[in-house]
């Protein structure tokens, strides 16, 4: 794998010398916030030149000159996501010019959308048969093709906000490009309690499942079964858009749940589940919130509605670090208590956190560490309010473009039923490009 970052010479030259006349004319005002934006970028401050573009993609949002610099410099930034949904929103004469071809290729590789990359390149061949830069990329992507590559994912981490009560879970996954625009993959899941008296609650989940991606949309489902239990079969289905570079919406349905809680699992409860989720950065990600709500509809008739939010404001920033304050809301109900899980009738949780990451210098492509500290009120019907608090220390490696670990370990009081309980998890993910 290439470092996305390095654009090709020939592409940076032709970013650097097709003049802004070739579009609809723009006022000058403009066209020196243009200037501005590339010096920011040529100075290595990639985030406020894309803030600087973004405010005239708003009032230009077809001036081809806007759209390619933008895109150009997200690539810059490693931002491949913002690079192929720019790329979709370029015209279709202008997308076969190989200052914004060659960056979303090379993207597009990078997400393991091979097809897709051979695509855009044979259609900018097409149009500029001797671009020596495009057709070098193009003979590499095939290659690519000819030797495709998956990527493998395993995590295991404790989870013990069952009212205290740990258990383990496991993941394996697979997944990788199939077809144009078509992503399949294969996922199994297992829990295991640490009390040898929930252990009927334990899950061995084998799940398959395929995602379409086009334009801003990505669809998908999936089919699962339990690999012990016979008849815990479920399907899920799922929708991901984006509208804009700002937000990230997500919906989703499972028949079969795997979030069921523990000692419910236990006793033969099972669930359905409805999600859906949003994100939002500012075009500085300066400020980020998300929103989340899940319904989940217990077979021992317990109807269960929950939501969570968290804003983030980042008021000092740099490439070595960053330090933030956060507020999270949560609030959850319940219609049927008591059950043998922890199911409040009304709880809700308001916490402030001060969030530190920076950066190590290592010999690895990337370190970074952060630490999160919080304290809040959680407040529980028949119960009243009581102080929680916590803190979660995390290490972040990016060894290779093929190779990356993350594992954390936090620590919290909480309060269930009135009764405090003190919380000890840790956690490590492995993500590996399959050779």
């Amino acid at each position: 794998m290439r470092t996305i970052a390095v654009v090709t010479v020939v592409a940076v030259q032709l970013f650097l010398q097709i003049p802004a006349t070739q579009a609809a004319a723009i006022d000058k005002a403009a066209s020196r916030t243009q200037k501005q934006a590339l010096a920011q970028a040529r100075s290595g401050n990639h985030e406020q030149a894309l803030v600087l573009l973004d405010g005239l993609l708003t009032r230009y949002p077809d001036h081809y000159p806007f759209q390619r610099d933008a895109l150009v410099i997200a690539s810059w930034k490693n931002d491949c996501q913002r690079v192929v949904d720019g790329f979709g929103r370029i015209s279709a004469k202008n997308q076969n010019r190989p200052e914004v071809l060659l960056p979303t290729a090379k993207c597009l590789r990078e997400q393991n959308r091979v097809r897709a990359a051979i695509k855009v390149l044979e259609s900018g061949q097409q149009v500029n048969p001797r671009d020596k830069a495009i057709k070098a990329e193009l003979v590499e992507a095939r290659n690519e093709l000819d030797s495709q590559r998956y990527t493998a994912e395993g995590l295991i981490y404790s989870d013990s906000s069952d009212a205290g009560n740990l258990e383990w879970r496991m993941e394996g996954k697979v997944w990788g490009e199939v077809a144009d625009h078509l992503f399949g993959y294969a996922r199994v899941a297992f829990v295991r309690a640490q009390d040898p008296a929930f252990a009927t609650g334990e899950l061995n989940r084998a799940v398959f499942g395929l995602d379409y991606d086009i334009d801003r949309f990505t669809v998908g489902g999936d089919v699962s079964a339990d690999l012990i239990i016979p008849g815990e079969q479920g399907v899920s289905g799922r929708v991901r858009y984006r509208p804009n570079d700002l937000w990230n919406l997500f919906a989703t349905y499972h028949s079969f749940s795997e979030e069921v809680p523990l000692r419910g699992k236990a006793v033969g409860v099972t669930s359905d589940q409805w999600h859906f989720d949003s994100y939002y950065h500012s075009p500085d990600y300066v400020w980020e919130w998300f929103f989340a709500t899940d319904a989940f509809n217990y077979s021992d008739s317990n109807q269960r509605r929950e939501w969570y939010s968290e804003a983030t404001y980042g008021y000092d920033l740099t490439e070595k670090y960053e330090k933030r304050v956060v507020l999270e809301l949560a609030q959850s109900s319940n219609t049927l208590a008591p059950t043998v899980y922890y199911n409040p009738l009304s709880a809700t949780s308001v916490i402030g956190g001060y969030k530190y990451l920076w950066v190590v210098d290592s010999r690895y492509k990337r370190h970074a560490d952060d630490i999160y500290l919080w304290a809040g009120i959680y407040d529980q019907q028949n119960y009243g309010s009581a102080p929680i608090y916590g803190a979660r220390y995390q290490q972040s490696y990016q060894f290779t473009d093929d190779y990356s670990l993350n594992w954390f370990v936090s620590l919290a009081s909480h309060v269930y039923d009135g009764g405090r309980e003190a919380e000890i998890d840790a956690g490590i993910r492995v993500v590996y490009v399959l050779p």
